[in-house]
């Protein structure tokens, strides 16, 4: 596997895994502004993050049910692209790396029709402000029947997120 692009070796894989979690907690990022990094480096590590990551992660659409990413090393434009049929918990922690990034969320939430659980919580970044969850504006909103735990943190107060019909919701924060 090389390192330059891991992607070309992870697509000749076979990748059928059910739980998939990454760590990345605020003491690295902070961690690397303790070296002197600018937010430039910073972000640059955390795009070589989402290089990596982003070939493993799409591999597994097909039979993941539990995942948890970094939201900084997700590429959700790519995710939207495939079915998740099996995902039911869906946890996104971190920060953005730019608007585009954030704004490719509401696309991908709305391509899983399963999710049983969904927890975002994301910083607000600089440049992002309130991201969007669902977003203001969407043609269909998605249908979340199953869903009964909701966990985010700094929603915008306009998000559709916020007029989910969900019967099932027992967890709400």
């Amino acid at each position: 596997m090389t390192l330059a692009n891991p992607g070309e070796d992870i697509a000749t894989l076979f990748i059928e895994l059910t739980e998939f979690f990454v760590e990345s907690r605020f003491w690295h990022e902070f961690a690397l502004r303790q070296r002197g990094m600018t937010d430039m480096q910073v972000d640059q590590v955390f795009e070589a993050y989402q290089t990596a990551l982003s070939p493993l992660v799409l591999k597994m659409n097909e039979s993941v049910k539990r995942l948890a990413l970094p939201v900084n090393s997700a590429s959700f434009l790519s995710m939207s692209e495939l079915p998740w049929p099996k995902l039911q918990e869906l946890s996104l922690h971190g920060h953005y790396l730019d608007m585009t990034q954030a704004g490719s969320l509401p696309l991908f939430l709305s391509s899983l029709p399963e999710l049983i659980s969904l927890s975002v919580q994301v910083c607000r970044h600089q440049d992002v402000g309130r991201a969007p969850i669902l977003g203001r504006h969407t043609t269909s909103s998605p249908s979340f029947r199953q869903l009964r735990s909701l966990m985010v943190a700094f929603p915008d107060p306009e998000d559709l997120i916020f007029s989910v019909e969900s019967k099932e919701i027992r967890r709400l924060s």
